[in-house]
């Protein structure tokens, strides 16, 4: 038996294109193959939103299942679209042969996944018993999305999986992958490539379609590229096996296709450019991904600025050939102290200088025909440390769900990547026994000797904890009292901040917990962002805006830990 397995891109709302593609690709695996099968959702693509309750779209939608239904002369065919039933609108598999229905089945639990806000559009019958139908000579079954998870096949021969599976940095299919090799019956997994957008958030189809047979696993392309292969189960022997994807590819990947599906004019990618690692590791993605001629960096400078910053922001667009500028903002800094008719100093500088900066690019983003990269990680986002309409403002956040320690690491891999030294490497830690280690510490540069309070190396675990962690602050704390906290390289880290000590220890989680509460209004009003990791404020952590609320146990465990 033959089976053509397509990993495809669809491109969310564009109907046509991606039924064109299904339609090219079974007149293509026709004569060669016995079934053909599709990802979830792939006519519509996977997050149209409130389409998916447009009655106009959901006709459409399923008046082009007649489409595919008269190719099956020749072929079996399996993919995904929606059903409906009265007011009701389901996530749901078809199987098409010899030019009619076959088969149908209704994705039945709702996604585990926060990132498939789709799920409240679809309604989910619940129901376990695992539907099957016969063909080939085979009983066969065809599974959507997380429904893998919840059957029993032993008695099955074949199991599809129709999946939209997102890349969340860790080896989230690993799970997957450990499920389906305890399954008796042969199983081919298909996902599709591409992005998906819910509100400020995209996520990163990453392929990875799993072919398993006989105990033999292969793995479809990893690289968020799409692939047709034909599998012969009867002569089946796994060419490639599971990979990771790093994270530069990642980002890679999402920046090149949301700017092509979300500014298909092509603009100019406007960069604040101020020398220190953040911006440039998104000034070399962006060039990258885009080409230099898309990218336009502008340094904004004030007394406060050093010569080390200026000069790496020459370096990085010299070495990478993009244009560049670089401008003084005092005079528009003074110009709002003389206008507002009284002195400016403190944090109401440092924000009138972030703001002004903001101010430029905006302009520049309107003269360049351009859009502006939002240059914040996400400990800096989860902290706060940014200024509102400042170094906050942006069309895409491409750190914006990575650590510092993330952005150093994407550093080491475009230095490598590039086989040169695109950033700084004074912009580049040591990290040993004795913590983390900056020749030039990163900073906003607002006020002279100025550093960032962030404990880097530390904060970035710590925040990432609390996130992924329902029960976060008490699980620390109880890390803390059994010492675990304190064991091996992030140990070493704590230490190096007196973070042994716990009074410090908790002064700084006190710290960290406020700034995190307190700046949540910030993070609402922020910036679309690349889903990269399974912990993201927002999506993963739902938040509000309401008073933190100390609980009889976590107080007990914080006198706890200050008498130790």
């Amino acid at each position: 038996m033959k089976i053509q397995v397509v990993q495809m891109k669809s491109v969310s709302g564009k109907l046509e294109l991606n039924l064109q593609k299904m339609l090219s690709e079974i007149e293509k695996a026709k004569g060669y193959a016995d079934v053909i099968v599709f990802p979830e959702l792939c006519i519509s693509g996977s997050m149209l939103m409130h389409y998916f309750k447009n009655s106009a779209v959901i006709g459409q939608l399923l008046d082009m299942n007649q489409q595919i239904i008269d190719a099956s002369d020749d072929i079996m065919i399996i993919w995904g679209n929606v059903d409906q039933d009265f007011d009701e609108i389901f996530d749901t598999a078809y199987v098409a042969k010899d030019k009619k229905i076959i088969h149908k089945v209704h994705k039945q639990f709702n996604s585990t996944t926060n990132l498939e806000v789709k799920k409240q559009y679809f309604t989910h019958l619940q129901k376990k018993e695992l539907e099957t139908f016969k063909a080939f000579d085979r009983k066969m079954a065809v599974v959507v999305n997380n429904d893998l998870m919840v059957h029993d096949y032993h008695d099955i021969d074949i199991v599809f999986h129709l999946n939209t599976h997102y890349y969340r940095g860790v080896d989230t299919i690993q799970q997957k992958l450990t499920f389906i090799n305890n399954i008796e019956a042969t199983v081919i997994s298909v996902n599709a490539v591409g992005i998906v957008n819910s509100s400020r958030f995209f996520g990163l189809l990453d392929g990875q379609s799993i072919i398993k047979h006989k105990q033999d696993i292969e793995i479809l392309n990893s690289n968020f590229l799409e692939e047709s292969k034909l599998v012969d189960l009867d002569d089946f022997v796994a060419e490639n096996k599971y990979v990771s994807i790093p994270l530069i590819d990642a980002l890679l990947f999402g920046i090149k296709q949301i700017d092509e599906e979300i500014f298909p004019f092509k603009p100019n990618w406007i960069v604040g450019l101020s020398g220190g690692l953040d911006s440039s590791v998104v000034a070399a993605l962006l060039v990258m991904a885009l080409g230099k001629d898309r990218v336009i960096g502008y340094n904004l400078a004030t007394k406060h600025n050093s010569e080390t910053t200026i000069n790496n922001a020459q370096h990085l667009a010299d070495v990478l050939g993009f244009e560049y500028h670089g401008f003084d903002i005092t005079a528009l800094v003074d110009a709002t102290s003389e206008t507002v008719g009284q002195k400016i100093d403190g944090l109401a500088l440092e924000n009138v200088q972030a703001r002004i900066r903001g101010h430029v690019l905006m302009t520049m983003a309107s003269l360049q025909n351009g859009v502006i990269s939002n240059n914040s990680n996400k400990i800096e986002s989860a902290l706060g440390y940014g200024t509102l309409y400042g170094d906050t403002i942006g069309a895409l956040g491409i750190l914006a769900d990575c650590t510092k320690m993330q952005v150093v690491e994407l550093a080491q891999a475009i230095n490598q990547r590039l086989n040169k030294e695109i950033i700084n490497y004074n912009l580049l830690p040591r990290i040993d026994n004795d913590g983390v280690h900056w020749d030039f510490a990163p900073s906003a540069e607002l006020k002279d000797n100025q550093i960032d309070p962030m404990k880097w190396g530390y904060h970035d675990f710590l925040i990432e904890w609390l996130i992924s962690k329902p029960n976060g602050i008490l699980t620390l704390l109880q890390c803390y009292l059994d010492g675990t906290l304190l064991d091996g390289q992030l140990g070493d880290i704590m230490r190096s901040y007196n973070l042994d000590d716990s009074e410090l220890f908790l002064e700084d989680l006190k710290w960290v917990i406020n700034s995190i509460n307190k700046s949540v209004f910030k993070r609402v009003q922020g910036v679309p962002i690349i889903v990269v990791s399974n912990c993201v404020l927002g999506l993963d952590r739902l938040e509000n805006q309401m008073p933190i609320i100390i609980s009889d146990e976590l107080q007990e465990l914080i006198e706890k830990v200050r008498r130790m």
